[in-house]
């Protein structure tokens, strides 16, 4: 996982954002479907420049499991903040003085902010710092399943993470692929809810980050196993009886393979011992 940093592109994601509510602000001042408005054509460009800027500044990647992201993929967006919140008190969940972040300064709640203004803080549900790309949580293409990230999360409350410029330090991938905090956290203790709300240690998900730490721990690079996707047996050792039809199908299914390549992003990073 990775900090996003929203300072780097934040003149041209607020530029998009104010655009916007300059269009709207006429419409008493602002309507009550304000990220409906935004998201439709109503909203002319605006969702679509919004998307090329947060994938720009998330390296083509979703922002949870990190798969690679393009514009002609599905892409959802991330509320961090989430949309339906109204109440102050719920808002104020995800400003915190001890984990300040971008979110801070630059969003307030929409019920709040009836009034247009120029500058942030902006909305919640159309503010440029509480927007991230992801996935649509459709691990296999096609599939009927919601099995991750935005719309698995639904309505729950998490922790803003990925503003968090420590988090790559914070959570770490085991070498069976599965993700967890490196250290406990005291409100987390219904085995790892951040994880499970989100669906990131989904079987094939971790299978996908097994295979890729069983690819470096072998010294091997994408290209050998492209050629020869027999190498993969090597991991029959290390896959329970669960898990074997489901490594058979990385080996032997193009559908599982492009899926593989689509999360290239583990080829690269530090995997840690599964204790």
């Amino acid at each position: 996982m990775e900090y996003i940093d929203k300072t780097i592109l934040r003149e041209e994601g607020e530029a998009i954002i104010k655009s916007f509510l300059n269009q709207v602000k006429e419409q008493d001042p602002y309507p009550q479907d304000l990220y409906d408005v935004f998201k439709s054509d109503r909203g002319g460009q605006s969702q679509k420049d919004l998307i090329e800027i947060l994938l720009e500044e998330q390296n083509n990647h979703c922002c949870y499991c990190m798969r690679r992201l393009t514009v002609n993929n599905k892409i959802t967006l991330e509320h961090l903040i989430l949309r339906s919140i109204t109440q102050q008190e719920e808002f104020n969940k995800y400003i915190k003085e001890e984990r300040h972040t971008v979110l801070n300064d630059n969003v307030c709640l929409t019920e709040v902010n009836k009034v247009y203004q120029a500058e942030p803080p902006y909305p919640h549900v159309v503010a440029y710092q509480n927007l991230v790309a992801s996935c649509d949580g459709k691990i296999i293409t096609g599939a009927p399943a919601i099995s991750c990230c935005n719309l698995r999360r639904g309505f729950e409350y998490i922790e803003p993470i990925v503003l968090y410029a420590t988090i790559k330090n914070e959570v770490v991938y085991a070498f069976n692929g599965e993700v967890r905090w490196k250290e406990d956290k005291e409100y987390e203790k219904e085995e790892q809810l951040t994880m499970n709300i989100l669906g990131l240690n989904d079987s094939i998900l971790r299978m996908v980050r097994h295979i890729w730490s069983y690819i470096n721990r072998c010294g091997l690079v994408k290209g050998d196993i492209d050629r020869d996707r027999g190498k993969l047996y090597g991991m029959l050792d290390e896959v329970s009886n669960e898990d074997f039809d489901l490594l058979l199908s990385f080996q032997s299914n193009d559908t599982y393979w492009n899926l593989l390549v689509d999360y290239d992003y583990f080829s690269t990073i530090t995997y840690h011992s599964d204790n």
